[in-house]
């Protein structure tokens, strides 16, 4: 479902992604925004960690008309596999906005509640899941 933000979240994801810098820029942030954080990607290969979330992003963006393609993320996630808890999410997505405001030139109020708009239902889907498991 299309909603006033796609657009402006389309945009400024290609500018982000269009930035080899970011992804980089995503996981200094959040690997920073606490110790438990930084515990869980202790063993991570990152290279192949940034491949994954750009299409884990992709199934997000979609998460409000489909939740299937972000259902396995979700169950890979949820307390019996990765034991990614709610809170987790939250931090997540804050990194996720200040990547965004550092890489996107036309960052503002209205780009970050593009990000936030597209990103929750997916967000959202991953911590029911969560619940569920």
């Amino acid at each position: 479902m299309e909603t006033e933000y796609t657009p402006i979240f389309n945009d400024s994801f290609q500018r982000c992604t269009g930035d080899p810098d970011f992804l980089d820029r995503f996981y200094r942030i959040f690997l920073s925004s606490s110790e438990e954080v930084k515990a869980k990607f202790s063993h991570t290969d990152m290279q192949l960690q940034k491949k994954v979330l750009l299409k884990s992003l992709a199934y997000m963006v979609h998460a409000n008309i489909n939740t299937a393609p972000i259902h396995k993320t979700a169950i890979n996630h949820d307390r019996q596999h990765l034991n990614i808890a709610p809170h987790f999410y939250k931090l997540w997505l804050d990194s996720m906005i200040q990547a965004v405001e550092q890489t996107d030139p036309r960052f503002n109020e209205k780009v970050a509640q593009a990000w936030r708009e597209t990103l929750q239902p997916g967000i959202n889907h991953m911590i029911k899941q969560y619940h569920a498991s």
